[in-house]
């Protein structure tokens, strides 16, 4: 034992000096491990070399391609972890594997030359790289390992290969100078936090080929003004797009069933959102402190409204609630200020607690009731039993409606007169759909004045001279 130890000990003392040893430099070895310069080896299963450690601390290094007539292949596990003085690096045609945190921490480095011979990047590789400014990844690479650029603080742009098929986890987050990048074709998923806290990244193009948008993916991305989601994407992660603050307007497709908890949550500057009809449920603080959100039509498709969906939405003056909801989350509408008044359809079976009606004051510390808040609703519902509870105003509705109420609010007015005019010149909601669902029987008879099966000028005129008369 004595005797290898020594052995070992002579070993690890051979000097070294050089950061580029030529391909007929004599390596000294034990077992597997080989040591060439400042380099260590390890002899991997097929001959071929794994650079395991750089001792050096030369600013340039040149990895070298073979060595005792070996190639080296890859650049293992943290093999140069903390080189703090490493300011470029050459890896050579031979090498086909980055490993995980290989550069990790290489606070200097600034530029590197990845050749066509590598495929994979392992995790981590770059991570806390802060001076790298740009990279090109060639199209040899066909996978990117999660927080592989993670903190590259000074990385304004890279390049990724039509040969990645996913950006996994954390890949660029925290990349803070990142400005714009292209995501090729070939990419069918985006990790979760894989672009969180690039706050310069003002556009980003997301593929036909993308089926799934991970959790926190692009939050904290301040200066993305707006995104388009394709339909091949069928889900979208919490946290997807929170603290997006330049964000003002988003479109989801119809491929997606759900909106995540606090998906969109802070987005300060979102005033326009449609919400298509695949989507069953809103999530937990999916639209939290959307402050200039003013409406939002919730689609036919949807039951459950979670917590804090619509939290300090403070601008929202309207919404609509499908008769396919059968739950409110508690603090749904909380601090919605000026949202004076909300119908509640008969499907609803449960509204919990400070869904609707309440704010919290700052300066008293406590919650407060909307002044003058209104619930219309059908007697002996969730929202009658609401309403009592909470002291808060009740007028019944029933499925009865005023001949001319054309905007459906239980009043008939000049208000109906141009909401049946703006329907007849072909005026849509914000999603598309009709300004008047006249496909409702209940609602089309209601708004025909002169009963003649059709909507015209006719029954505008109608309108007017019965509200004339009425008046």
């Amino acid at each position: 034992i004595l005797c290898a130890l020594m052995a070992v000990s002579a070993f690890s003392a051979v000097p070294v000096s050089a950061a580029t040893v030529g391909n007929e430099t004599t390596a000294v070895s034990i077992n597997k491990i080989l040591r060439s310069g400042d380099f260590q080896f390890y002899v991997l299963d097929d001959g071929t070399l794994e650079l395991e450690r750089y001792y050096g601390h030369d600013a340039e290094v040149v990895i070298p391609d073979t060595i005792d007539g070996k190639a080296v292949t890859s650049i293992g596990f943290r093999a140069f972890l903390d080189c703090t003085g490493l300011t470029s690096i050459t890896i050579p045609d031979s090498v086909t594997i980055i490993g995980r945190d290989a550069f990790r921490s290489c606070s200097s480095l600034t530029s590197i030359t990845i050749p066509d011979s590598v495929t994979l990047i392992g995790s981590g590789a770059f991570e806390w790289c802060t001076s790298l400014t740009s990279i090109t990844i060639p199209d040899s690479v066909t996978f990117i390992g999660g927080s592989a650029f993670y903190n590259c603080t000074s990385l304004s742009s890279i390049t990724i290969p039509d040969s990645v098929t996913s950006i996994g986890s954390s890949t660029f987050l925290g990349c803070v100078r990142l400005k714009g990048i292209t995501i090729p074709d070939s990419v069918t998923s985006i990790g979760n936090w894989a672009f969180c806290g690039c706050a310069k990244l003002t556009s980003i193009t997301i593929p036909d080929s993308v089926t799934s948008i991970g959790d926190s993916a692009f939050g904290r991305c301040k200066r993305l003004t707006s995104i388009t989601i394709p339909d091949s994407v069928t889900s979208i992660g919490g946290y997807a797009f929170e603290q997006c603050t330049s964000l003002t307007s988003i479109t989801i497709p119809d491929s997606v069933t759900s909106i995540e908890y606090d998906t969109f949550a802070r987005c300060e500057s979102l005033t326009d959102i449609t919400i298509p009809e695949s989507v069953t449920s809103i999530g937990g603080s999916a639209f939290d402190r959307c402050t200039s959100l003013t409406s939002i039509t919730i689609p036919d498709s949807v039951t459950s409204i979670g917590g804090s969906a619509f939290d300090r939405c403070t601008s929202l003056t309207s919404i609509t609630i499908p008769d396919s909801v059968t739950t409110i989350g508690s603090y749904a509408f909380y601090n919605c200020t000026r949202l004076s008044s909300i119908t509640i359809p008969d499907s609803v079976t449960s509204i919990e607690d400070y869904a609707l009606g309440y704010f919290y004051n700052e300066y008293s510390y406590s919650k407060e009731k909307i002044e003058n808040f209104t619930i219309y609703g059908y007697k002996n519902t969730a929202a009658e039993t609401y309403a009592n509870k909470n002291g808060f105003a009740f007028v019944e509705v029933s499925d009865e409606i005023a001949a001319g109420d054309a905007d459906g609010n239980g009043i008939v007015n000049v208000n109906d007169v141009t909401c049946l005019q703006m329907h007849l010149a072909g005026t849509k909601n914000s999603d598309g759909s009709d300004f008047i669902d006249t496909d409702n029987k209940v609602i089309f008879d209601s708004i025909d004045m002169n009963k003649d099966g059709k909507l015209d000028v006719l029954d505008v005129t109608a309108l007017q001279f019965n509200i004339a008369g009425n008046n």
